[in-house]
């Protein structure tokens, strides 16, 4: 694994030459005047649109939606038709006011004398083509801790298996296969293939404590013996398999053991293991026809491995002219770019690339959260994921059905962008994918045509109390009403001068503005006196003040409620107009808000920032 920024002292990336910048000059002087908006992430402005149909979480028009440092990391989900600009719109601003927003928390806390956060992030799509969209853009051109995944020159390579054990190897293995197969319905092939790889596993891992006698067997010439290809290469002939057992048991009769060999051959797994490959596999107890099963099942996943090409280095850990990378390198505050996908001479070899690194990042992910939980809390990664459902995974706790439930602790946060509802749901399923999106609680939808997606956004939306328009000076309810003419103070004597004021055409007005409430109790007290009840006579005197609202307000609300309905807040067909705005459900400072964005805006603004700004933001950020 890279060890380069592994376990460093954060407080050495942030020397005293950062305090000698305009950035932190400038926000301490902010700080000493009680400004804190910077501490902010801004994404954009809503349009008002939820607001004005009523909506209780709706956003003002105008006014700046913003991120706080929790809630980004609570994960994010957008939907988006091709070509409607989602990598620029959603993105390019999403990571922008992200990584905005984290320098100048780092300048807080350099200010305050308390550890500054990490920002790494691992940044693919399934057709690698989102790196040569952002490698330019401002938020990271700067940062000097940017390296690339791929097979060209000057990138960097991953062993996909390194440091793996038997168990993560198998739990990868599951949820790649989902991707690469497709969602089956009887997955007992995917259960016996995977056993039979983690098995396989245990014994590569075991002979690789003997490799000055091993790396020459034919099995493994040109290849690590504990890789993805060294791997298949032996659980793809009975005889290799054979051969391995008996060397392991020659050595272990001899007592020429490690360690390291102890501890493995002394476990359970280990007696499963050799019950599985002796007895049932080359023992003959499973017949041919189900051992065949089984190894179609396998090839699914790594059949093409053999004519990989330049994507060999990541199936057989060597590559002499290409740096070694690991994915601990941006959940230590690091960038990684993949440029590895379906694009290519070999489409399914890419794939599988790049969906055992996604499952990779996020078994280093659990095993930091282990080993170092103190660093999660400041070391942060943003996985970020274009045409996500050419990547996603399901089947365990390692795949994208059930990680993101128990993400948060990890410090590693996803941004997805996919194409529909309805292309998700062919590899979650239908319930797997209710799941998933409940831990997606940042929500975006550009234009789109798919049905799906339409009716689930609109459910997100909610529904209100609207009327329906039937004329000139009525409104489909009170917010329209207050946007279009706002209330304003009114005297008890112009009530009395003018009764139009008691009237107001609203479709959903079910409550007397408050200027007007105060000016009917001031009249009516004025009117009646206390109104306290009257002893000689035993009945009350005149009515008070709350009783005359209280009946005026019931009688308005009942008359107006008669038209009224629970319409959807957003309807269905207006996703379908698009015009550059975004629907978005973001969290923010404890509770949500929901509104049609104009992401674009401040996109705009992000655009005219100048570059000695954003060098300067870099310096906060970069960690090499």
């Amino acid at each position: 694994m890279d060890k380069t920024i592994n376990k460093t002292d954060t407080m050495n990336f942030f020397n005293e030459e950062l305090k000698k910048t305009k950035l932190y000059n400038q926000r301490v002087q902010d700080l000493k005047n009680g400004d804190t908006d910077f501490l902010y992430g801004k994404i954009g402005y809503g349009t008002g649109l939820l607001m004005n149909r009523g909506h209780y979480f709706g956003q003002q028009s105008k006014s700046p939606i913003a991120y706080d440092f929790y809630s980004l990391r609570m994960n994010n989900i957008g939907f988006g038709a091709t070509g409607e600009g989602k990598t620029k719109t959603i993105i390019s601003t999403l990571l922008t006011s992200i990584s905005k927003m984290i320098a100048e928390n780092n300048v807080y806390q350099i200010i305050m004398g308390k550890k500054p956060y990490k920002l790494g992030m691992f940044i693919q799509d399934g057709k690698a083509k989102l790196y040569q969209d952002v490698v330019k853009h401002k938020y990271l051109k700067h940062r000097k801790d940017v390296k690339i995944i791929g097979t060209e020159k000057g990138h960097c390579f991953v062993d996909l298996t390194v440091e793996m054990t038997p168990s993560e190897m198998k739990s990868s293995f599951e949820g790649v296969y989902t991707q690469l197969a497709g969602q089956a319905k009887d997955g007992t092939w995917k259960n016996y293939a995977s056993a039979l790889f983690g098995h396989c596993a245990l014994i590569c891992l075991i002979l690789k404590e003997y490799k000055e006698e091993v790396e020459n067997w034919s099995c493994f010439e040109g290849k690590k013996i504990y890789s993805m290809s060294g791997v298949y290469s032996l659980l793809s002939d009975d005889n290799n398999i054979k051969k391995a057992n008996k060397f392991i048991d020659e050595k272990l009769q001899a007592g020429e053991i490690t360690e390291t060999v102890f501890e493995l051959t002394t476990g359970f797994d280990y007696i499963m293991s050799r019950e599985y490959l002796d007895v049932q596999w080359t023992g003959g107890a499973l017949p041919n026809e189900t051992k065949g099963s089984i190894m179609q099942a396998v090839n699914t996943v790594f059949g093409t491995i053999a004519g990989a090409g330049k994507l060999s280095r990541f199936f057989t850990g060597y590559c002499e002219d290409a740096e070694e990378v690991d994915l601990d390198y941006c959940l230590n505050g690091g960038v990684l770019l993949c440029a590895v996908g379906e694009a290519g001479d070999n489409p399914q070899a890419g794939k599988l690339v790049a969906t055992w690194l996604s499952s990779r990042l996020k078994v280093l992910a659990r095993r930091k959260e282990i080993e170092r939980p103190e660093d999660c809390k400041t070391d942060l990664c943003a996985h970020i994921i274009d045409e996500f459902q050419l990547i996603a995974t399901t089947g365990g706790v390692l795949t994208d059905s059930g990680f993101w439930n128990v993400a948060r602790s990890t410090g590693l946060f996803l941004v997805a962008l996919t194409q529909s509802y309805s292309a998700l749901e062919e590899v979650f399923g239908a319930t797997g994918l209710e799941n998933f999106l409940a831990n997606c609680r940042n929500r975006f939808c550009m234009r789109i045509e798919d049905m799906k997606t339409i009716q689930k956004i609109s459910e997100y939306a909610g529904k209100t109390l609207r009327g329906d328009v039937f004329e000139e000076n009525f409104y489909e309810n009170f917010y329209q009403r207050e946007l279009d003419k706002p209330d304003t103070f009114i005297s008890p004597k112009s009530i009395i001068d003018n009764s139009s004021n008691w009237s107001v055409k609203a479709g959903a007005k079910t409550t007397i503005s408050t200027s007007v409430k105060n000016s009917i109790v001031s009249f009516a007290g004025a009117v009646s006196g206390k109104g306290h009840s009257n002893k000689e006579t035993g009945s009350f005197g005149n009515p008070t003040p709350d009783a005359i609202f209280e009946r005026q307000e019931a009688k308005e609300k009942q008359a107006i409620e008669k038209g009224l309905s629970l319409k959807p807040t957003l309807e269905p067909d207006e996703l379908l107009y698009g015009g550059g705005l975004v629907f978005g459900m973001v969290q923010s400072m404890a509770s949500y808000r929901v509104d049609m964005i104009d992401m674009e805006a401040v996109s705009k603004e992000f655009e005219n920032d100048n570059e000695e700004k954003w060098m300067e933001l870099s310096k906060f950020l970069s960690v090499a």
